[in-house]
């Protein structure tokens, strides 16, 4: 966050996240079990779009992945 903030981008408050995540938890709710995962794809995708920047997407994803 401090990254965007230094290139003059407005940062985003632990408040606003943690709305965010309010929100996307009852959007899975709303979809349901069977729409969850059609749903997460979907904004997946329109986030990608937002971030406009293939390095950060790539970041993102790795620290994402799943260790097994």
């Amino acid at each position: 966050r401090a990254r965007r903030a230094r290139r003059g981008e407005p940062d985003v408050t632990d408040e606003q996240l943690d709305a965010a995540y309010t929100d996307v938890c009852r959007a899975l709710t709303d979809a349901g079990e069977a729409g969850a995962e059609r749903f997460l794809a979907r904004l997946v995708l329109l986030l990608m779009h937002e971030v406009d920047d293939p390095a950060r997407i790539a970041r993102a994803v790795e620290a994402a992945r799943i260790q097994r």
